[in-house]
């Protein structure tokens, strides 16, 4: 997914504008047509998921764009600024997820600056004071505003998580919490996380009956697909921890997909390297991947021919064993035994 081309599409109506804005007035354009500001100076969302797209060039050039879930048009503008442009201190209402799709991203905290590199992600908390800067460079900057009701009932209430994923999910909502803001490192340099954040452009884009439900479907996929696709900084423990649930998840996988099972479908479920598997495996058991499945091959295999009735080819098939000579061999290396010996002793 090109975001950069994309917007690069909708921003060409705001180039051809005969007329520029200038740096000081962004902060007026923005309280008066996209934020509402409550009376203790936080910005109110006014609107369930609202996204601003923010590009940058090197020519002393600013494109932003402008959407809502519920809002009936779009707005693009431009404007032209010299060295960088930093917005005043504010705090949101809401949660602000900062997709660093090119280039880089500073954010003025209280007491500090952190500066996202290219493919981070920053969760910014609610009520979290702090300023962006505008640098005088390329980069593309996908800002997703979410309520906090969504966000926490999409964030903490999804079922469907394995269960390493709720825990760094948890460490995420810890890290909100604690610090205010939580800095995601994509494991992998294409995520379908911006995949799907360029459907959810496109629905927000284009004005089209149904957008309501399937942009708030997108946002709940982004938010699922956060703790699986990112690493966030973990201390030991957590570290530990999160190693250890990762092996009982990929047991767990392993063991309802003998059949078929491999290292690319493993990567394809849990979204690690390859090598990633077979260290983290041989931690936990001080066998080799191979060695690994085929134990667990014949102990369901073994298993099988004392509960069930089902045949020998028909258990060797069943557990992965497309030879059967092969599976009478190994089960026989294994247990001493062939599958019929060990069936009727």
């Amino acid at each position: 997914m090109n975001l950069s081309k994309k917007m690069d599409e909708w921003f060409l109506k705001a180039e051809a504008l005969p007329t520029r804005y200038q740096p000081n007035e962004i902060a007026n354009i923005s309280e008066n047509i996209y934020f509402k500001y409550l009376p203790d100076g936080s910005r109110e969302l006014g609107d369930m998921i609202s996204v601003i797209g923010s590009k940058t060039k090197d020519t002393g050039i600013l494109n932003v764009y402008f959407g809502s879930l519920l809002g009936k048009k779009n707005s693009v503008d431009s404007f032209s600024f010299e060295t960088e442009i930093v917005t005043s201190y504010h705090r949101h209402n809401y949660i602000e997820l900062a997709f660093i799709v090119e280039g880089r991203l500073k954010i003025s905290f209280i007491d500090h600056d952190e500066l996202f590199s290219q493919g981070e992600i920053c969760i910014i908390d609610k009520e979290t004071k702090h300023g962006d800067h505008r640098l005088y460079e390329n980069a593309l900057i996908i800002y997703l505003g979410i309520s906090n009701t969504f966000f926490e009932d999409s964030f903490l209430n999804n079922s469907e998580l394995d269960s390493v994923t709720r825990f760094v999910r948890d460490i995420i909502i810890k890290r909100k919490d604690e610090y205010q803001y939580v800095r995601c490192i994509p494991k992998h340099k294409n995520t379908n996380t911006i995949k799907v954040l360029g459907n959810l452009l496109d629905e927000i884009h284009n004005i089209q009956a149904g957008r309501v439900r399937i942009v708030q479907g997108y946002v709940e996929r982004i938010l699922s697909l956060l703790p699986r696709e990112y690493s966030v900084s973990l201390k030991k423990s957590e570290r530990d921890k999160t190693q250890r649930l990762l092996f009982e998840d990929v047991k767990e996988f392993i063991q309802k997909n003998l059949q078929n099972i491999s290292i690319c479908r493993l990567s394809n479920a849990f979204g690690y390297n390859d090598d990633y598997y077979a260290r983290l495996i041989r931690r936990y058991t001080g066998m080799n991947y191979a060695e690994f499945v085929k134990n667990m091959r014949l102990k369901k295999a073994a298993y099988n021919l004392k509960s069930t009735s089902l045949s020998i080819d028909q258990i060797a098939r069943n557990v992965g064993y497309s030879n059967i000579s092969f599976f009478y061999r190994a089960f026989n290396e294994s247990y001493g035994m062939t599958p019929n010996e060990y069936r009727n002793q």
